[in-house]
Formats: C-alpha cells, sequence, structure tokens
C-alpha cells in the first residue's frame, strides 16, 4: 500500500521478541525462538537463519501507552496481567500501517483511551524498537489509519471527530494537523495515502449519507496543502480503502456499494491524481473487497475477502482497470469461517501478504501468504508468535519485511509489530 525506497531494513541485527503475557477466559500466549546473540548463535549452538515471509518475531519493544486510569485494578502486578482479560494492566493500542522513511521507520494508528480511540504515531531507528509520540496531535475521537514517506517527510491520514483529516511531519518525528480543503466533506474519513512522484494522494469517503457512500480523493504537492479532487459520478456508491502508484499513473482500491450493501470490489486510476477513471463492471470484481493495492514491476496486485469475509481474495492487473481474480485455493480458506487478506507488498522475487483468521468465533490468527507469480499462494505454517495476531500493513525490501497490527484480541488491543526473516 505504501511505497518503500528498498532499502536494506531492520535485519542482520538481533530482534529480542516482546512477549506480554496476557490472560483470557482461554488464553492462547504467544511464545517464540529463543533470541540470537549478536553473532547469531545462543548458549546452546547456532541458529540456522529464518526465511523471509516464513520466520517472523518481534520488534524488541514497541512503546505502549500507560495503562487506563480507569480500569479494574489488577489482582497481580507487572506489565501484564495473568487473570481474567479484563484486568491487562498496559495500555491498548493498535498499529494500523507502517512506512519507510523520517528517521527510518513510520508507523501510525491509534490508542484506545476511556472515552475511545485517540490517533497517534511511532517512530524507530532501524525497525527494532519503537517509540510513541505521546505530542501527536490527534484529540478526541481519532484514528490514523495510514501513512506514506517521501524521504523524511512522513504524512498520515484517518479522521477526527468523524471527518476526514490529515497530518504532516518534516521528520516523522513532530507531527501537526494539516488544514481540510475547501469541500471537505463534513463525515467520513481517509484511509489511504500514498507518495507519488507530484506529491501526495490521499482517499477514503464520504459518509454524509451511509446509504450513499462516495469515494473521496485528495492531493497535496507539499503533504500539507490538500485539495479535493472534484466530485464526480465515478465516485457514487463507492468507498476507497487502498493506494498505489507506479510510474505515473496512481490506482484506488475499494469496495462498491448497492444502498448500504457492499456488491463488488472497485478500482480507479489517474495519470495526474486529479482526473479518475472508474474500472467498469467485471464478473472478476464481483462478490469482493479490495482492502490493500500494490504495486510492483508487471503492474498491480490488490487483496481483500469476499463479501461475507469467508475467503481471501487477490486481484492483479497490468494497468489498474482491468482485473483478474485469483482462483480459489485451500489456502485462501478457513472452512466458512472469517479469513481476509489485509495488505500485501511486491517485493524482486515474490509478493508477501498478510491477514488472519478466526478460530471459532473469537480469537485470531496472524496469517501471511507468499506467491511469485501473483496467482498461486502459500499460507505459511501456523506459528505461535502469529497467535492472537491481527496484521492490518505490511512493508518490505529484498530480504525484509515488517508487518504490523494487534495482538490479544478480542480481550485486549496490543500493539504488534514483527519482522521477518527470524532470526536475522
Amino acid at each position: 500500500m505504501i511505497r518503500s525506497s528498498g532499502a536494506r531494513g531492520p535485519l542482520g541485527v538481533a530482534v529480542l521478541l516482546g512477549v506480554l503475557s496476557l490472560g483470557a477466559c482461554s488464553p492462547v500466549s504467544p511464545t517464540g525462538p529463543a533470541s540470537p546473540t549478536a553473532s547469531g548463535a545462543t548458549a546452546s549452538g547456532p541458529i540456522a537463519p529464518g526465511v523471509l515471509g516464513r520466520d517472523w518475531g518481534g520488534a524488541a519493544l514497541v512503546e505502549q501507552p500507560p495503562g487506563d486510569p480507569l480500569a479494574t485494578t489488577p489482582p497481580y502486578e507487572g506489565p501484564g496481567s495473568l487473570g481474567h482479560p479484563g484486568h491487562y494492566q498496559g495500555g491498548m493500542a493498535s498499529v494500523r500501517d507502517v512506512a519507510q522513511g523520517g528517521p527510518g521507520f513510520v508507523a501510525v494508528g491509534y490508542i484506545l483511551e476511556a472515552m475511545g480511540p485517540r490517533a497517534t504515531s511511532w517512530a524507530s531507528p532501524d525497525g527494532r524498537t519503537w517509540t510513541l509520540d505521546a505530542d501527536f496531535p490527534g484529540g478526541e475521537a481519532s484514528v490514523a489509519w495510514s501513512v506514506a514517506t517521501d524521504g523524511p517527510v512522513a504524512v498520515a491520514v484517518g479522521s477526527v471527530n468523524g471527518a476526514p483529516a490529515a497530518w504532516h511531519s518534516a521528520d516523522g518525528l513532530r507531527w501537526e494537523r494539516s488544514p481540510a480543503p475547501s469541500g471537505g466533506p463534513e463525515h467520513g474519513e481517509l484511509r489511504a495515502v500514498v507518495a507519488t512522484e507530484a506529491g501526495f494522494v490521499a482517499a477514503g469517503s464520504d459518509e454524509g449519507d451511509l446509504l450513499a457512500p462516495r469515494a473521496v480523493l485528495w492531493t497535496s504537492v507539499d503533504g500539507r496543502t490538500w485539495e479535493r479532487v472534484p466530485d464526480g459520478p465515478g465516485f457514487r456508491g463507492a468507498r476507497v480503502e487502498g493506494l498505489a502508484a507506479r510510474g505515473g499513473a496512481v490506482v484506488a482500491g475499494g469496495t462498491a456499494y448497492e444502498g448500504a450493501d457492499p456488491i463488488a470490489a472497485a478500482s480507479w486510476r489517474s495519470v495526474d491524481g486529479g482526473a479518475w477513471q472508474r474500472a467498469a463492471a467485471d464478473p472478476d470484481l464481483d462478490g469482493g473487497r479490495m482492502h490493500a493495492v500494490a504495486a510492483g514491476a508487471a503492474g498491480f496486485l490488490a487483496v481483500g475477502t469476499d463479501l461475507a469475509g469467508h475467503r481471501a481474495m487477490v486481484w492483479s492487473s497490468e494497468d489498474g482497470l482491468d482485473w483478474t481474480a485469483a482462483p480459489d485455493a485451500t489456502s485462501l480458506d478457513n472452512y466458512g469461517l472469517q479469513i481476509e487478506m489485509r495488505d500485501v507488498v511486491r517485493l524482486e522475487d515474490r509478493d508477501i501478504a498478510v491477514g488472519h483468521l478466526v478460530f471459532g468465533t473469537q480469537y485470531p490468527t496472524g496469517l501471511v501468504w507468499q506467491s511469485t507469480d501473483g496467482v498461486t499462494w502459500e499460507r505459511a505454517p501456523n506459528a505461535p508468535v502469529l497467535e492472537q495476531v491481527k496484521f492490518a500493513g505490511i512493508i518490505g525490501g529484498p530480504d525484509w519485511a515488517i508487518a504490523v497490527g494487534d495482538w490479544g484480541g478480542p480481550d485486549a488491543v496490543v500493539p504488534t509489530i514483527l519482522v521477518s526473516p527470524w532470526p536475522p
């Protein structure tokens, strides 16, 4: 979803798996392999190097907000409770997107407070240790859904009090809220942002009429001052969730609606960010929802789920308008239960997608898929580090990947960042 410079990421450095022990009525506690020393060995001997996209470990530190002062006093002391999940002591938060840039890496999401969510960001010099920005200017009832970078400049988008919002940072560390362009809209949100050759493009939806959502697109030369793309018939009955840029083209992906009901995946293409062409109705798009779009040397790739949320879906396209759905496969199904792909990154020799499935009716398990052709997808083996993880975004380079989301649902929401390969 987000453009990455492709520079070497946080690999080749020892990464300590941060584990939060969190009780539940039927708990699943994540564990990981022994942490390697700087030489790539433990006391018992050397560790075989991990495989990109298959082997994952937790970032050494993902700083969390303070615990909720209104929470029930827990029966145990420490960073997490071993009692009922409602007694969890840590501050809850979710990491929704990540980009390479700023001080090294930048991530955005939200903190869960007593009165609701509050947008926030994290920064890291190396992808291993992440610092929470306590001064992010989110405000009450705010969420940051997506982040994009252009060198040191970082741009985040989301919503504040039910209206689309954007934030700007010259270094990925100190943020300010950008003024909304004329034409708003007054109600809605921005779900995606991407850096392009001409600046930044953001996208989301106008929610002034819940029975008739409309796609919304903003453009900015510098990421600070925005203009709304004029509304048109092609934006009617749709919401945008993903953006990708390749050369001079920008492609948006989302979902088409009939009233309040989703009916098909939808996409748009622009060569200047201002004039957009919507893809024609296509049987390959019927019955799907696009959550994210990624660009690669051969074109574009989109991921999502079917309308019921019971089958992960993938589409490929050379131009962002004519899409072909990947055939159904065992790796994309979950026996009639919830499963979805949330994001995808295109690397030099493979595509890596992340998402989750739900075990029974409650507990999620993080999923990772790989493909060398964008059509046939292999799911990585289950691993303890993926239990109760819900992935939201992924970035990567030739030999590394970082995936973000949260852990602990449905009882708690703990900010989570995983890196691959593991061990480094």
